[in-house]
C-alpha cells in the first residue's frame, strides 16, 4: 500500500468522499477549503487504485473513508499511523 499526503483534495480524493458523506461531502468541501491551517489530503493506494481517503489537520482527522472492497484489512489503521506520523514531522505535535 502507498499512501501519499497532498495539500488539497484530488479528484480521486473527492470520489471516495463522496459515498461515505453523500448528503454532506459539497459542505464539507467548501468547509475544508477555507482551513488556513497546516492541513494534508491523504489517499492510500492498493495496486494504483484509491482504496482509502481521510483528512487532518491541527485539531484532528476530520474525514476517513475506505472503499468497501478495502474495508476489513487494516487500511484506516495504517492511515491513521501515516496521519500521525505526518503531524510528528510538520511540528504539528502529532494527531
Amino acid at each position: 500500500m502507498a499512501i501519499r499526503a497532498h495539500p488539497a483534495p484530488s479528484d480521486r480524493w473527492i470520489d471516495v468522499l463522496k459515498p461515505a458523506h453523500p448528503t454532506a461531502w459539497q459542505a464539507d468541501l467548501r468547509m475544508l477549503s477555507q482551513v488556513t491551517e497546516l492541513s494534508a489530503f491523504v489517499t492510500a493506494y492498493l495496486g494504483g487504485v484509491v482504496v482509502n481517503v481521510a483528512d487532518s489537520g491541527p485539531t484532528g482527522v476530520f474525514h476517513l473513508a475506505t472503499v468497501p472492497r478495502a474495508q476489513g484489512f487494516g487500511v484506516a489503521h495504517t492511515v491513521l499511523g501515516a496521519i500521525s506520523a505526518w503531524a510528528s514531522t510538520m511540528a504539528a505535535g502529532g494527531v
